[in-house]
């Protein structure tokens, strides 16, 4: 629900804000708000530091699940 909060809060502004499901190690489940396709880690990194910078919001650059 508080992923959900989040994207719903935030996506006027950030637009590919998503929330993703995923399991940990133990089954449970985990909900990781995502933004934006990059094709290098220093553009996903731009992205953060833009978002970090206008809209106050900590973030980092995960790997890819593919």
């Amino acid at each position: 629900a508080l992923a959900l909060q989040f994207v719903a809060r935030w996506q006027p502004e950030i637009p590919d804000l998503h929330v993703v499901s995923e399991s940990d190690e133990l089954g449970q489940p985990l909900y990781k708000v995502h933004t934006g396709n990059f094709v290098s880690r220093a553009l996903a990194r731009a992205e953060v530091q833009r978002i970090e910078r206008e809209h106050g919001i900590a973030g980092f650059v995960a790997e890819s699940g593919d």
